[in-house]
């Protein structure tokens, strides 16, 4: 038998026990797979479950954080003219400060 003939008898050989086991393999597997699929189904939809709740929970603090901030600032519009009008009125309260004088 020649080299070649030996090769292609071990290979068909191998193929031959591959696709047996990959049969056998087969049969053995969809059941498994499916509780497989499942479980992990459903440890995907809790993570992202959690993930969804938890990114709530984040925007609704960056939503109260941003409207307090801008309470605040408007607030602090309604408050300018009032600081203006008292910083006007300390300054009417005290001597300007002298020229710089030359030397």
């Amino acid at each position: 038998m020649s080299l070649m003939m030996m090769i292609v008898k071990n290979m068909k050989k191998t193929m031959t026990t591959f696709l047996w086991s990959s049969q056998t393999l087969h049969r053995l597997l969809p059941p498994l797979n499916r509780l497989l699929s499942n479980e992990v189904s459903v440890i995907i939809l809790g993570t992202i479950t959690s993930l969804i709740k938890e990114f709530r929970g984040f925007s609704t603090r960056v939503d109260n954080a941003f409207e307090h901030v801008n309470n605040n600032v408007s607030g602090l519009d309604s408050r300018m003219s009032r600081v203006v009008e008292n910083i006007v009125f300390l300054m009417s309260q005290f001597p300007h400060p002298p020229p710089p004088q030359d030397d």
